[in-house]
């Protein structure tokens, strides 16, 4: 089967995609490159054993609690604040050194400049060293993680529209783009679920949209199937009792 990207980098930009999304009110810290977080919930199989790969347990990226940090200065030196989200509600304070601090003290302005001047210091270095070994890792905007998604998978439609043998180049591009909004609404509405660890993302695509593109596929078959039954039954004067035909046959879609 030909590979249209690179599957680790699509399941790892779907990964985070799922974790940034679920907690929106972050969206301008991970802009601004603050925002360290450590999902928290494993995957699971069908009968709740977690997944492991490698012998290693793997996250699950849809686990309502996330643990989440970003560093401020302080006069003490660089402090690492750090805060637990849950189904998508961030709390009203941040423990900082022991010390409970009110969240919206830790405005995305003021934390920028308390680090700016830390960013390469030694203190810095061995504190972000830190918190990877916890697991927490610099997470990326959602806005940033779908744009790569969709990109790729953009090139999965393309290429298998291809094999689709259309008529015209027009129509297959109108193929490959009719199946890109099918998944990326499936994406949206939480109906083309991702669990690390069980099917291949890039599997689990293709196959998806296969399905979109013979729907597709048989769709117009059967719209150009139902216009020449039409067309044959006006040759012929028997014209149908209602407009329902002709409705289905000029019907148009926006998005």
């Amino acid at each position: 089967m030909a590979q249209y990207c690179d599957s680790a980098k699509l399941e790892n930009n779907w990964f985070n995609w799922l974790l940034a999304k679920a907690v929106p009110d972050l969206e301008p810290y991970r802009a601004a490159g603050l925002l360290w977080t450590r999902p928290v919930g494993f995957a699971t199989d069908d009968k709740g054993k977690p997944i492991t790969k490698n012998g290693v347990q793997l996250y699950n990226p849809r686990y309502p609690i996330r643990h989440h940090c970003f560093l401020h200065k302080s006069d003490s030196g660089i402090d690492i604040c750090r805060f637990t989200s849950d189904n998508g509600i961030v709390p009203k304070f941040v423990n900082c050194n022991g010390s409970e601090i009110p969240f919206l003290e830790f405005t995305k302005s003021s934390l920028l400049s308390s680090i700016d001047n830390a960013l390469h210091g030694t203190q810095y270095i061995d504190i972000t060293k830190t918190l990877q070994t916890e697991g927490f890792f610099l997470e990326p905007t959602a806005e940033a993680s779908w744009y790569l998604m969709i990109t790729d998978i953009t090139n999965m439609c393309m290429g298998i529209a291809a094999k689709f043998h259309c008529p015209s180049e027009e129509e297959q591009m109108d193929l490959a783009h009719d199946a890109l909004y099918q998944v990326m609404r499936k994406l949206q509405n939480n109906r083309l679920i991702y669990t690390p660890g069980r099917a291949p993302v890039f599997n689990l695509l293709t196959t998806t949209i296969h399905r979109c593109m013979y729907s597709i596929m048989n769709k117009k078959k059967n719209q150009k199937n139902g216009l020449s039954k039409l067309m044959e039954d006006m040759k012929s004067g028997s014209l149908p009792t209602n407009q329902r035909s002709f409705r289905l046959q000029t019907e148009t879609k926006t998005y």
